[in-house]
Formats: C-alpha cells, sequence, structure tokens
C-alpha cells in the first residue's frame, strides 16, 4: 500500500467514526483499540453492550469470501459483542451487496464453506457501502453536524459547519494514534464549544 492510500485509509476511518456517532447510542467510543488479535477499527460501547467495526477501501470491487472473512476477524478478537459491522469504503457486485443486505434471511447452506458459524450472528452483521469519495463522505459529515446542532436549537452556516466536522476527525485521528477512549459527553461538548466559543456570533 502507497504512503498515499494509507494516509487515506485512516482518514476514511475516521470519518466513519465520526459519522456513525451521530445515530448511535453510546457511551464511549476508541478508534484503534488496543485488542488481542488487532482486527477492529472502531468500538463503540454502553451500558453492558459494544459495536465494533472494521472499516476497509478499495478501488476494486469487495467481494464476498474478503467481506465474511473480516466479519469472522471481528467475531474471533470478540466474541461477545453486540454487533460486527463492516464499512466498505467501495463497491462489490450486485450479487455481492444483495447477500449482505438480506442477510438475516439467509440460511446455513447459504454460507460459504469455512464461514457458516457466521449464521449464527446474522442478526448482528451489518455491512455497509459507502463511496469511495472524501468530499461526499465530508458532505454527509456536515449534514451530521447540522442535524446534532438542530437539536440544540442552533443555525450555523455551511462554512462553520465544515470546519467543525473537520475538526472533529481531526480529534479522532489524535486519538486513534494511542488508542484513547471518548466519551459522547465529551463529544457532544467539543461540538458546541466550538460553536459557542469560535464562531458566537451564529
Amino acid at each position: 500500500m502507497s504512503g498515499q492510500n494509507a494516509i487515506k485509509g485512516y482518514l476514511f476511518q475516521s470519518m466513519i467514526a465520526v459519522l456513525n456517532s451521530f445515530d448511535k447510542d453510546w457511551d464511549e467510543i476508541c478508534v484503534e483499540p488496543n485488542t488481542e488479535l488487532d482486527k477492529i477499527d472502531i468500538v463503540w460501547s454502553g451500558n453492558q453492550f459494544s459495536e465494533v467495526c472494521q472499516v476497509k477501501s478499495s478501488i476494486n470491487n469487495f467481494s464476498k469470501n474478503d467481506i465474511l472473512k473480516w466479519i469472522e476477524y471481528l467475531r474471533l478478537d470478540n466474541p461477545n459483542a453486540n454487533k460486527y459491522i463492516v464499512c466498505l469504503i467501495g463497491s462489490s457486485d450486485n450479487a455481492t451487496k444483495q447477500f449482505f443486505n438480506a442477510i438475516d434471511s439467509k440460511t446455513v447452506n447459504d454460507f460459504p464453506s469455512g464461514y457458516v458459524n457466521l449464521e449464527l450472528i446474522k442478526d448482528k452483521i451489518d455491512v455497509i457501502f459507502e463511496p469511495n469519495n472524501i468530499a461526499t463522505l465530508e458532505n454527509a459529515l456536515i449534514s451530521g453536524v447540522d442535524k446534532f446542532f438542530y437539536s440544540h436549537n442552533i443555525l450555523a452556516d455551511h462554512p462553520t459547519k465544515k470546519l467543525i466536522a473537520n475538526g472533529m476527525v481531526n480529534q479522532i485521528i489524535k486519538l486513534s494514534t494511542s488508542g484513547t477512549k471518548m466519551s459522547k459527553d465529551d463529544f457532544e461538548k467539543h461540538l458546541l464549544e466550538w460553536v459557542t466559543y469560535n464562531y458566537s456570533s451564529q
């Protein structure tokens, strides 16, 4: 992997961590947590629950077996998670997308040899496809910030929301260098303090 692709991969990972934090019910988030197998990129945890996620990016199509392999890695790294999420920055063929979009209805015979045990946790599996485009993901982040501010009766212009969205991604990148956890209270406090103290005219 080239240096540029490696950096892009970490950026995508942090953008997904922030983007998927707006609509989840969680107490703490950790990016690049210290786990036994080092297969988990993001974990959201709360009162007796955890959701673990691996983020993959590629310009090539993701195959069904590769996706199942990553889910299996997540399961092995955290057998007690409540949800196993694989977030794919890119695309797959229609058959692969249809398989994972309807994974709840699959039987043990639908799973390839070597992955039949995943049928037992199929209701905990979530495979998400996102576009391999930084600008598109950034716009989704801005929409998440906008929704959060709206819930707090705060109006902000587009440049302000863009700066705050990217600031949150930068915060996650810094925390990921040490596997440090962030509470949801601190996550929300950062957003509110930035708009209150740095953009008080709004």
